[in-house]
């Protein structure tokens, strides 16, 4: 959880950090980090497709449940 709060902190401020884990206390593989919207969007573009202690990070804003995000135009 310190690691991931340390790569995200180099954004901005880490409001808050969950790493939902399983039965046997393991960690299911993804998370939910709280920054400001400015530095959130930071971070998404500089920690998507990096390494974080051995795993690559898919690194998305986090949409309301049943809420697609909407094809992006480049």
């Amino acid at each position: 959880m310190e690691t991931v709060k340390e790569a995200f902190a180099e954004y901005g401020e880490v409001l808050d950090a969950f790493i939902p884990s399983d039965y046997d206390g393991n960690p299911r593989g993804f998370g939910f980090v709280t920054m400001e919207e400015e530095n959130a969007v930071q971070a998404i573009e500089g920690l998507g497709g990096t390494e974080l202690d051995g795993r690559t990070l898919n690194v998305n804003k986090s949409l309301p449940k049943g809420t697609r995000p909407s094809p992006r135009r480049e």
